[in-house]
């Protein structure tokens, strides 16, 4: 099973990324958006627009799939072994309908990458060592002003652009 603080950090990251191994021994990391679990132990990603992850997984399953809370600074890497589930495959429509319920229908799901973790480790910024007297609401403060979150707020509750 996964943890309680891992599926948490899964609902508050807004990428996970994925590592593969590519055809030439290389490690190709893709950026995905659209993920949850299936409940029982299993982490679903959706196949937006990622056919190099998908090749990759299908010649090698091992997988590594990383989650931050970019403001805290404090997440999780998961390592174990992935298939994908293509829509033919039995069990994609249930796989994709939980994607869905958390995603709506704003991407095509081309196919589910299912990832059956073996090892989970903690993923924590360095300043947590470093100062050990600071917390969490230290990082948070830190990193609205490294990320300039408050002009991005600004900018997205401006006029509509169309861009």
């Amino acid at each position: 099973m996964i943890p309680d603080e891992v599926l948490q950090c899964m609902e508050d990251a807004v990428l996970c990324w994925v590592s593969t191994i590519s055809e030439d021994g290389y490690p190709n990391v893709s950026p995905k958006e659209a993920y949850t679990h299936d409940g029982a132990g299993r982490i679903l990603v959706a196949n937006i627009a990622s056919p190099e992850t998908a090749g990759n997984l299908d010649r090698n399953a091992r997988v590594c799939v990383s989650f931050i809370n970019v403001f805290i600074q404090k997440g999780y890497k998961i390592k174990g072994r992935a298939r994908v589930v293509r829509p033919d495959s039995p069990g994609y429509a249930d796989r994709q309908r939980r994607l869905t319920a958390r995603i709506g229908s704003k991407f095509p799901v081309v196919s589910v990458i299912e990832i059956e973790p073996e090892r989970i480790e903690e993923i924590i910024a360095p300043s947590y060592r470093l100062y050990p007297e600071t917390g969490p609401l230290d990082r948070i403060r830190e990193s609205v002003q490294t990320y300039r979150a408050a002009a991005y707020v600004r900018q997205a509750e401006g006029p509509a652009s169309t861009d």
